[in-house]
């Protein structure tokens, strides 16, 4: 799930979770995406002959659980080139907060991958679009207010606003059912 298949990070991470006290339906459920994955070969990377050298992304953050997942993916030559599903470290008080986190954690992963493009002369020109499917989260992404439900957020998670002020990012609304990172939070 960490090289090569992003589709079943979130299964595995849950899956991990548990490895002390292994159950009969934990056994049912890695069988499961053991027979996911012999079912699914054909699936992987493909990178697209002249495709688009512009880097851009989606995030996306469930607030179901105690603990958010912060969900991203990006793309380069229409193939996906930086994932990421992992549980987020602190307790989000709202779902924009839980996004918020999420955002920002994408945003840096931009800022790495747009380093790397460009030591190897694929510089990005123009700022990575991200595609946000919350829209408090898109608004405080673009400017930061304090009110009662933004003022419990940590600054750092606000860290995405400096991002977008220079130029490195492109925050951008898309709706949930075509944002393709939500597949990482489920």
């Amino acid at each position: 799930s960490v090289v090569c298949r992003p589709d079943i990070s979130l299964a595995v991470s849950m899956l991990s979770r548990a490895l002390e006290t292994p159950t009969e339906d934990l056994w049912r459920a890695a069988r499961r995406v053991l027979m996911y994955l012999a079912g699914t070969r054909e699936l992987g990377i493909r990178w697209t002959v002249g495709g688009s050298a512009v880097l851009t992304g989606m995030v996306d953050a469930d607030w179901a659980t105690v603990r958010s997942t912060t969900g991203y993916c990006y793309w380069l030559a229409d193939a996906v080139v930086a994932y990421l599903a992992k549980g987020q470290p602190t307790i989000a008080l709202s779902s924009t907060e839980a996004e918020i986190m999420a955002a920002c954690l994408a945003a840096l992963e931009a800022v790495f991958t747009r380093g790397l493009l460009k030591d190897v002369g694929l510089p990005q020109l123009a700022a990575t679009s991200l595609g946000i499917d919350n829209k408090g989260a898109l608004a405080l992404a673009h400017d930061y207010v304090s009110n009662n439900k933004t003022k419990h957020i940590e600054r750092r998670h606000l860290r995405i606003r400096e991002l977008v002020e220079d130029g490195t990012i492109a925050p951008e609304y898309v709706p949930t059912e075509d944002n393709v990172a939500d597949i990482l939070t489920k």
